[in-house]
């Protein structure tokens, strides 16, 4: 995580840093082999959070792909370098509320780097947080 101190992603990096630190001296963590699904991480912010968060290898990563992800050519080669890093893609539209519940099931924590002008797309992922109850 050192390489990411100078990010924008400050209280994260610090996060994962105390998580490191906690562990190395024998203390069992909140995020012990816990599931993260990460929504948003082919954005820019997203990006600097799934590369983190793989570098971290304390948990499973999940990313949130979706219709729109996989047309855009160029999100490909990100996609499968996330795949070959050890991310787990997981393809479900937030349009689809059943679905994402269904999805939301397994998680333990979601980390949600959605753009700003998809304020309608965030609030979906809110709603079937709240439906689903136990993630963190």
């Amino acid at each position: 995580f050192q390489k990411y101190r100078n990010s924008s992603f400050g209280v994260y990096i610090f996060r994962a840093t105390w998580v490191h630190s906690v562990r190395r001296r024998g203390y069992s963590t909140a995020m012990d082999s816990s599931k993260v699904l990460i929504v948003g991480s082919t954005g820019y912010i997203g990006t600097w959070i799934t590369k983190a968060c793989l570098a971290s290898s304390r948990h499973q990563t999940f990313l949130l792909t979706g219709p729109t992800t996989h047309a855009s050519i160029h999100k490909l080669p990100l996609l499968l370098s996330y795949k070959q890093e050890g991310a787990t893609l997981v393809e479900a539209s937030l349009d689809d509320h059943e679905s994402l519940v269904s999805l939301l099931s397994g998680i333990d924590y979601v980390i949600s780097a959605i753009a700003e002008n998809q304020i309608e797309q965030q609030l979906k992922l809110v709603r079937a947080i709240k439906q689903v109850g136990t993630i963190k």
